[in-house]
């Protein structure tokens, strides 16, 4: 027999939203410097971003210049899920509670810190299919309302490209942020996501 518990541990450190595994090319201080801050779970910071930068050619400005979206942009995404999909944040919603809307607005903030990664590394595949799928079935046993994550994520996606390009019209970073939320949209939802 199987202790539920230790399945759910299991299935818990399986399901990655990053892989440094496919990070292992990059220079040895980039790649530690990756392993450590996800580990961590926190944003590059401003030299590491420039580290970054000068390893990929990419303006050091635009990297932070994207970083300093996350806040503001999943503000937005938060307030267009209540508005579209206001039932989820009413009595018996998924995300009536306050705790398990945080936990949502956590894993949109988490994305965004790993598509941030990628854009810094100009890598936009982060993830591999066995770690998102495990991630999916974690979300299905804690009962997250993944259509309404689809639709935050496709918010999360628009509104940082939009805000992005208001400042520095199209670039690569542009093309980089797009490539890594399409990515990690396609790998948790398949063709099943609208923008």
């Amino acid at each position: 027999m199987v202790d539920g518990n230790s399945d759910l541990q299991s299935l818990i450190r399986r399901a990655k939203v990053f892989n440094p595994d496919l990070f292992n090319d990059l220079p040895a201080e980039l790649y530690q410097v990756l392993v450590e801050a996800n580990c961590s779970k926190r944003q590059l910071n401003d030299a590491e971003l420039i580290q970054f930068s000068a390893h990929s050619s990419l303006p050091p400005e635009q990297l932070l210049a994207l970083r300093s979206l996350v806040e503001p942009c999943v503000r937005e995404a938060r307030s267009a899920l209540a508005s579209q999909h206001p039932e989820l944040f009413i009595a018996g919603g998924a995300l009536a509670s306050p705790e398990r809307a945080e936990a949502c607005w956590r894993d949109c903030e988490n994305f965004f810190r790993v598509v941030i990664y990628a854009v810094a590394a100009a890598r936009p595949r982060f993830s591999d299919q066995p770690s998102i799928d495990a991630l999916n079935e974690l979300y299905g046993r804690m009962g997250v309302p993944t259509q309404g994550l689809a639709y935050a994520l496709s918010q999360l996606s628009a509104n940082s490209r939009a805000a992005f390009e208001s400042l520095y019209d199209h670039s690569p970073v542009t093309t980089l942020l797009q490539d890594s939320f399409d990515n990690l949209r396609e790998l948790l939802f398949g063709g099943s996501v609208k923008s």
